[in-house]
């Protein structure tokens, strides 16, 4: 059985990558073999590789010596019998890994978990002609591709013929977020009788998120639903002046949850999505969804919860279906229920899923 190394990614601001590492890495202390020896609090046969203080943001500058730093730590402790799995697969540098290790004839396996990639609508990697031929480099170097969604793997696989080696695992939640059978069941309005409707936008304040839709059916609506922004920080006055909007800063994670239990409906305009975990978050804390019927939504929510697109650009069209899925929504009581079966499915499953996936490739 070859030995586990799992190379964490820098953590960024509001980006959820690193909870993402730390969720895999809790799921593989609890569970790896139970015959492997303890050692400084770690089995034996699984060691993680971490280089960045716990709470850092990292500008581009600091990413690149953090990842340079990161691949002569692995060159230089690289051995017969690894597994090394990158919780961020798109990495710079990869390929000089993948050379010292065929210069040096080293029984070495990769894996890694792409959250997006330059076939995606809308990542920022498009706009480099170099990069596509570097992430095809990189996909043939993996000997494992792990990805969140079907969508994800059709678009990294897009002119590429390694489909057989991309696993589809979703991507794993806290567990205090876990909800058994969730879904707005029948018999239980969406809204109580007498109270206005919120939606939440719990968004990037981007227009790759999506928010001058957003505002645009804010302003369509008018006062028959209640609109909220929840941000870390201050949005800038201009954005929102002359917009029937509330926007509620959340210094903390407890100060955000506590303000989007308070809501009914999370809302998503997203031109790039992978995963979702914004509207996830809104999901598990009680919300109904309305998403685009583009990325990968379609896969992951009822046809209830989205709204029609004709481009792949958020736009008027988007608006205009959103606010008919909307008031739709609004209205369902106790004649319907919805199911998130599928939403379930990939985000409470995916720690399982993933840690079955790296077990397989350690025993080859």
């Amino acid at each position: 059985m070859r030995d586990l190394i799992v190379v964490a990614p820098p953590r960024y601001e509001g980006r959820p990558e690193a909870m993402i590492h730390d969720l895999i890495c809790q799921k593989i202390y609890k569970t790896w073999p139970s015959d492997k020896v303890q050692y400084q609090g770690s089995p034996i046969g699984y060691r993680e590789i971490v280089n960045f203080p716990v709470d850092a943001v990292y500008p581009p500058k600091d990413f690149i010596n953090y990842v340079m730093h990161t691949n002569m730590t692995i060159i230089n402790k690289m051995k017969d019998g690894e597994l090394y799995f990158f919780t961020e697969a798109w990495w710079p540098g990869f390929d000089q890994l993948l050379y010292y290790r065929d210069i040096m004839k080293l029984d070495v396996r990769f894996a890694g978990l792409f959250h997006a990639g330059t076939e995606v609508e809308g990542d920022f990697s498009q706009h480099w002609d170099w990069a596509r031929w570097s992430e095809c480099a990189w996909l043939k170097g993996y000997d494992k591709v792990i990805v969140a969604t079907k969508y994800m793997k059709e678009k990294l696989v897009s002119g590429w013929n390694g489909v057989d080696k991309v696993e589809v695992t979703g991507l794993p939640i806290p567990t205090e977020w876990y909800c058994p059978g969730i879904g707005i069941r029948t018999g239980v309005p969406l809204v109580p009788p007498g109270e206005k409707p919120i939606v939440i936008f719990n968004h990037r304040w981007a227009v790759d998120k999506g928010k001058d839709s957003f505002l645009e059916l804010a302003e369509r609506m008018g006062n028959k639903v209640r609109f909220r922004i929840l941000t870390p920080r201050k949005i800038p006055e201009k954005d929102i002046n002359n917009y029937p909007v509330e926007a509620m800063i959340c210094p903390t994670k407890k100060a955000y949850f506590d303000e989007l239990k308070k809501g009914h409906f999370v809302i998503s305009f997203a031109i790039l999505e992978t995963f979702g975990y914004s509207v996830l978050e809104g999901l598990y804390h009680g919300l109904c969804p309305i998403v685009p019927a583009r990325a990968c939504y379609p896969e992951m929510y009822p046809k209830e919860c989205l709204f029609g697109v004709k481009e792949s650009v958020a736009s008027l069209t988007d608006v205009v279906e959103a606010q008919l899925t909307l008031e739709n929504l609004i209205h369902i009581t106790k004649e319907e229920s919805i199911s998130f079966s599928q939403a379930s499915k990939l985000s409470q499953n995916a720690a399982n899923s993933i840690y079955q996936v790296l077990y397989e490739e350690v025993r080859k």
